[in-house]
């Protein structure tokens, strides 16, 4: 596993919490690098936690009504509680025995001159697990029949549908991000997480306001006077806190190597009094570390923006989506098939129900399995579980199934010469970037034309081994950094295994210490072919293993 995606439709913020907690703390033991993603809930019409229920069936010709009208708790006998999120007002509903009741997302939903919701129209629930006709509407509420047997599930998707077209009107009401995001927006910036998944991106103008929120938080945050020291005695490292510091610094903020190179070196996280340093345009000061009078300076890592790609709408402006985002998680093989995003740098994620049996079988259908293979040989960046992981009987196999099929495919693409390179266009404007794009495409026909075993990418910001990535080499592609956060990022990306590593602008002192590493780890062996990049030098070195 390399990513843990938080699902901020289910749980409370104290129980991500404390996800959270565990995955920083695994990683801090076991050396792991495994990334936080949280994926926001969204503007949309949904059932809630049905009222303590884990599931309700809805049958044939049953009547459900759909309604505006809050209920207090306790709910009656045979009664499953159904919310909405979305805009500022949560309401909260019923069913009874007969006549159910779904919450809709306006206070004028069913009167005559609202339009979006007709007699006859169609209405799905979780994509079709569940089916119903609109028969009739009454005030507040609107009556259903159901044609489609099946089971609902709690925080079940709902649309609405006429001709066999979604009605569309409906969603253009409802914001992109809800004021729920928003609150859980600044809960992940204070937990530090590594990714933000946008749901039902519509248009680019949302991202984009969105990274400004975020550097807009990032500036307000450089007149806070506060900081934590970290001294070094006998090993040890102890952190006392001098006075209160914004709850999202304290996991944003990255250890300095030069402390640990001195006894007397003491390490402030926060923000000094203006004027002590200059920070350099576009970066903003997290921590300065003291020693005598030198000081050093670290700036705030990027937080990664991914777009989630669940609508028509969303396609009509999905190039522009791409840019505007780090990253895409497409909702079907299709929709990641449309736009090819490596051309534009950026990573996509398949997550389309991959192993949706494996939620209550211990193994996948053949059709399942031959999804996450088109999904491979697609070369998507990542594959992700969804219910199979957060609420299926059976989650370790499902890892284990989806790990082992994605590793024999691309065993078999490349025993089969069908991996080649891609030499993609520029997407840079810079003149250094520009290099660098060059220097990856060139590395990446190096290693498939000389059959190379690995290749090394050094690199401090991320940037060049995103660019290598993104060429796709035939071979295992090792990126060392000295972030830790830039290396948990990286995880999302085809074909990287990030490491942490301190390094030097002397190639031949790195190259030796990553020798060492990664034999003592049986990643690579004596005799081995390696090219070696970096964007310290930008340069390119073909070496064998000593």
């Amino acid at each position: 596993m390399n990513v843990a995606r938080l699902n901020m439709c289910h749980g409370d913020r104290e129980w991500h919490r404390g996800v959270i907690r565990a995955v920083r703390r695994l990683n801090e033991e076991k050396g792991y690098a495994v990334a936080v993603m949280m994926d926001t809930e969204g503007s949309e019409i949904h059932m809630g936690d049905l009222g303590g229920a884990t599931s309700a069936k809805a049958e044939d010709e049953e009547v459900w009504t759909f309604s505006v009208r809050s209920f207090e708790l306790p709910l009656p006998e045979r009664t499953i509680n159904v919310i909405m999120t979305g805009l500022l007002k949560v309401y909260k509903l019923t069913y009874l025995l007969i006549s159910f009741a779904v919450i809709v997302h306006c206070h004028n939903f069913a009167s005559k001159s609202y339009t979006d919701v007709r007699v006859g129209d169609e209405l799905l629930v979780d994509g079709g697990m569940a089916r119903f006709e609109v028969i009739e509407k009454l005030g507040p509420d609107v009556k259903c029949r159901c044609t489609d047997p099946g089971l609902l599930l709690p925080r079940a998707n709902l649309t609405f549908w006429r001709d066999g077209s979604i009605v569309r009107e409906r969603n253009a009401m409802l914001p992109t991000i809800s004021s729920k995001d928003w609150l859980d927006i600044d809960f992940g910036i204070a937990e530090g997480v590594d990714f933000i998944a946008v749901s039902f991106v519509k248009s680019a103008e949302v991202i984009k306001h969105f990274k400004s929120y975020i550097a807009a938080r990032s500036r307000g945050s450089l007149e806070y006077i506060g900081f934590y020291v970290v001294t070094r005695e006998n090993s040890e490292s102890t952190r006392y806190p001098l006075s209160g510091v914004p709850p999202f610094l304290n996991n944003a903020v990255e250890q300095h190597d030069s402390w640990k190179n001195n006894k007397n070196c003491l390490k402030l996280f926060g923000f000094p009094q203006p004027g002590v340093f200059s920070v350099p345009k576009k970066q903003h000061l997290v921590s300065g570390v003291i020693s005598a009078p030198t000081i050093h300076l670290h700036a705030l890592e990027k937080l990664s923006v991914i777009a989630k790609i669940e609508s028509i709408d969303s396609l009509k402006n999905l190039e522009e989506i791409i840019r505007a985002s780090d990253g895409a998680m497409v909702a079907t093989l299709d929709m990641g098939a449309q736009v090819p995003l490596e051309q534009l740098n950026k990573p996509v994620i398949v997550a389309s129900q991959l192993l949706e049996s494996m939620v209550e079988y211990p193994t996948p259908t053949r059709a399942e399995v031959a999804d996450v293979s088109e999904a491979v040989r697609q070369r998507a960046d990542a594959l992700m579980l969804s219910g199979e992981s957060a609420m299926g009987r059976y989650p370790e196999k499902a890892l284990s199934v989806l790990r082992s099929v994605s590793l024999r495919i691309e065993k078999w693409w490349r025993e089969e010469k069908r991996h080649e390179a891609l030499e993609l266009q520029g997407v840079s404007s810079s003149f250094s970037d520009k290099i660098s794009e060059e220097i990856c495409n060139s590395a990446a026909k190096m290693a498939n034309g000389l059959g190379a075993d690995a290749v090394f990418v050094f690199t401090k910001t991320g940037h060049m081994a995103s660019l290598l990535s993104r060429c796709r080499p035939d071979c295992p592609v090792f990126a060392f950094t000295t972030s830790t956060s830039v290396r948990r990022r990286l995880n999302l990306q085809w074909g990287l295994i990030p490491f942490r590593l301190s390094f030097s602008d002397d190639m031949e002192s790195n190259l030796n210490r990553t020798f060492s590493l990664l034999k003592a780890r049986g990643m690579i062996q004596s005799g081995d072919l390696v090219i070696a990049l970096s964007d310290m030098l930008q340069s390119i070195q073909v070496m064998n293993v000593p």
